[in-house]
Formats: C-alpha cells, structure tokens, sequence
C-alpha cells in the first residue's frame, strides 16, 4: 500500500511539469488528489483491521493525548463525503461554539465515527440528512469529584429532504 502512495506522489510530482492545457491539468490533479485521498483512506482501514485483531486478543494499547475534538469532526466528515455526496445525503455538524480539546486515541475515535458515519450513509435512503453533534458533559461520580466526558452522537433522517 505504501507504494501505491508513493506511486501516486510521483505521478503528481511528474504531472506538475509536463506541459498540458489548464482544464485537463486541472481536472487530472483533481482525479490524482482523490486518488491519493482513497489511497490514505484504504491505508488507514487495513490499519484499523489490524487494530481490531489486535482488539480480539486483547493487546491493543489505547493512546491518549489532548486533541482537538473539532479537528476529528472535520477529518471524519473528509472520509465519508463521497459515500455522501453519491446518496445525495447532507452532513450537518452541530458543535458548541468553544474550541473543545479532550482526551483521547485520535485514530480510535477516528475509526469510530467513520464507521458510524459510513453506516448511516448506507442505510440512510437518498436525498436525506445525517447530523453529527459533539456535546460536552459533566459528571459527579459517587465521590463527589466532577468529570467531564465527550458525547459524540450521529442521527440519520432517512426520509428524503424537501426543497
């Protein structure tokens, strides 16, 4: 897989120098760009199936740093917007107004909304709405000491949208 990316770097290197009409550059730098986004893409699943292997037997180590839960809103909606954009289905985000940085295993929480994302999108009929919201909430655990928790949730309207 590492070499289909590095094909695929070579053959944008290669496309920006040789001479060729603006709108067939244009067009192929998009169809390369895509390319290159699929190819992360797929990259990033057989990792994620390694990852749940590695879940299966029990060695997966989970790792935690501050992110920007935005931020994994965003490359989120990336992965799926194709899959979307063919079902002519809007992807709504809600988000409260303040940056939000939390906790977590970025590529974890990652796989998870792109799964959940993609789930929706399949069983969503076309033309409709999916929304994905990020909450904020904060908890007292039996000993008196507050935390507080991100809620990521995805609602699929699968009734086609009215214009």
């Amino acid at each position: 897989m590492n070499y289909s990316l590095l094909y695929m770097e070579l053959l944008v290197s290669l496309n920006s120098v040789a001479p060729r009409s603006k709108n067939k550059l244009a067009k192929q730098a998009q169809f390369l760009k895509r390319i290159d986004e699929c190819g992360k893409h797929l990259l990033l699943l057989i990792n994620n199936l390694l990852t749940l292997s590695s879940l299966d037997v029990g060695r997966v180590k989970i790792n935690r740093s501050i992110h920007d839960s935005y931020k994994i809103i965003d490359q989120s909606i990336v992965a799926v917007k194709e899959n979307a954009r063919n079902k002519h289905i809007d992807i709504k985000i809600i988000k409260p107004e303040k940056e939000f940085k939390a906790v977590f295993d970025k590529n974890l929480i990652y796989q998870i909304l792109v799964h959940l994302l993609n789930n929706a999108i399949q069983y969503s009929q076309n033309n409709g709405t999916i929304s994905l919201s990020l909450n904020r909430i904060r908890s007292i655990k039996d000993d008196h000491k507050a935390s507080e928790h991100i809620l990521f949730s995805i609602q699929a309207l699968a009734y086609p949208k009215t214009n």
